[in-house]
């Protein structure tokens, strides 16, 4: 029983119980509830939705909290779309205040892999508040945290940057409408 306790046969079962739990891990994602689709929604909810970025510009993150603005501000509308009617100020308003925000690293399977084969994918990090506001008077303050994780992108590349932060307003626009349940 020599040949079970070998470098290759380590590297066999290795890559083995990686397959495994890459089959496991597609079978638990495919198998989760879609969201209802916006079309059962019956009418508009909000009047607008809009990006309050000084809860973070307070931070000094400046130029960056604005491009990150721009790109919320889009991907919110689009993911309200069916339910924003901007010429009914009778409807709530929805304001987006973003807290935080941390692009980093991270290394799955890192005790697994041999070293030649590590690999660095991306998790990042926004967080913020869903506010729910009607003639003046907050209705419901919503915390929301987005995490993306990827492997499409390399963290140490400048030209992902860009890409990363599309993909983390995006991913955000996402959970708020999750978090809101409509």
């Amino acid at each position: 029983m020599k040949f079970l306790k070998s470098p290759i046969a380590e590297q066999g079962r290795s890559t083995f119980l990686k397959g495994l739990l890459i089959l496991g891990l597609t079978l638990i994602v495919g198998c989760a509830p879609a969201r209802a689709p916006s079309a059962q929604i019956s009418g508009p909810l909000y009047s607008s939705v809009s990006v309050d970025l000084s809860p973070i510009k307070a931070t000094g993150l400046g130029s960056y909290a604005d491009r990150m603005g721009m790109y919320l501000e889009r991907d919110l509308r689009a993911v309200f779309s069916g339910t924003l009617n901007p010429k009914n100020p009778q409807l709530p308003r929805l304001v987006v205040e973003i807290r935080s925000i941390y692009l980093g690293t991270y290394e799955p399977f890192s005790r697994i892999d041999p070293l030649p084969f590590r690999r660095e994918g991306t998790s990042d990090t926004l967080q913020g508040t869903a506010v729910i506001v009607k003639g003046g008077k907050e209705l419901a303050r919503i915390p929301i945290l987005a995490v993306h994780t990827s492997m499409r992108f390399n963290p140490e590349s400048m030209a992902d940057e860009e890409p990363r932060l599309i993909a983390l307003t995006r991913y955000f626009a996402e959970q708020v409408r999750n978090e809101l349940g409509n």
